[in-house]
């Protein structure tokens, strides 16, 4: 291959990369310039589509019933569940005697498939929640719903547990804890399943019997060695990696950084910094600034987050060898 060949190739190569990442701020723009529903008038109207009556007993499939609404989303309802009788098939008898299910209608339910999806594919872990299944069911209106079973932790969100203890954070025994249940999830993840979370933050950890579990897969994608994220992050944004930030680039340091962000906001009781910081901090390429770190963590915790809080995806220590630092292993 003659020189001229070399460098045209490379000149390819270099400009091929210039414009996915010129497309992706042009798709990011646009999203964010269309006009967007009101969330409260997309709830509403996906009540309406249940019926002006709505209740929650209204959800109940062969062998479950709805028990208590805890939260909505813009086209998904999470509630708490009980079996109300024996299972009738093979595919429900695994379940327990209170479970949580995300319902949507069939028409909005792709993130809710994917989810399953996914679970599906990793297969059960300690410290990812369980799925027990799925089941479509009529509402009262006629409407199809699609309806996913999953394990439910009585102990919340890490979140709310850390919002308990209000500006002091938790205690550094605790936060070993949680952390080590977190990185065995994502070891579990990166390593067994090959998947990338993609959505690490302390709402979507939960607590089980004084375990952490990592939940909410609607985001996780196949690792691969790059992938482009054509999600809005702007949901996250305290969480999100700079290269994610930046360009939109999905892969498992993002996770690690998310990680990093979550151990800081267990130590301090307050997010890693406000969205504004990281946007600004994130955004500048030529910025090596990360979330200040307390001088009164003990030497391992602060190492351990620096690792994580390291802005080149390259050099952010990958969870196989988080797995083996002292803080999660002492």
């Amino acid at each position: 291959m003659t020189k001229s060949c070399v460098v045209s190739r490379v000149q390819f190569c270099v400009n091929l990369h210039e414009f996915l990442k010129t497309k992706r701020r042009i798709l990011k723009i646009a999203k964010k310039s269309a006009p967007t529903n009101n969330w409260n008038d997309t709830i509403k109207h996906n009540y309406e589509k249940f019926g002006e009556d709505f209740t929650i007993e209204e959800f109940h499939g062969s062998i479950w019933s709805g028990v208590h609404l805890f939260r909505k989303t813009e086209s998904t309802l999470i509630f708490l569940a009980k079996k109300n009788r024996a299972p009738i098939n093979n595919s429900t008898s695994n379940l327990p005697e209170e479970f949580l299910v995300k319902s949507s209608l069939t028409e909005s339910s792709s993130s809710l498939h994917h989810e399953k999806e996914v679970l599906s594919n990793l297969g059960p872990f300690v410290n990812l929640v369980d799925c027990y299944g799925d089941e479509i069911t009529i509402s009262k209106s006629g409407e199809k719903v699609y309806n996913v079973f999953f394990e439910y932790c009585s102990g919340s969100s890490l979140r709310d547990h850390i919002r308990k203890f209000g500006p002091n954070g938790l205690q550094e025994h605790e936060v070993r804890k949680y952390t080590r249940d977190i990185v065995h999830g994502l070891y579990y993840m990166h390593c067994n399943g090959r998947y990338i979370h993609g959505d690490i933050k302390s709402r979507n950890i939960l607590l089980s019997h004084g375990m952490a579990k990592l939940a909410s897969f609607g985001l996780a994608r196949k690792l691969t060695a790059e992938v482009i994220c054509e999600e809005e992050i702007s949901g996250s944004g305290p969480y999100a990696s700079p290269e994610l930030a930046r360009e939109g680039y999905l892969g498992w340091p993002a996770d690690i950084w998310a990680l990093g962000c979550v151990v800081l906001e267990m130590f301090t009781g307050k997010s890693a910094w406000s969205f504004g910081d990281a946007h600004r901090y994130l955004m500048d390429c030529n910025n090596e600034k990360i979330p200040e770190i307390p001088k009164n963590i003990s030497r391992e915790g602060r190492d351990f987050i620096k690792k994580c809080l390291i802005r080149s995806p390259y050099k952010r220590r990958p969870s196989w060898l988080l797995i083996k630092h002292p803080f999660v292993c002492q």
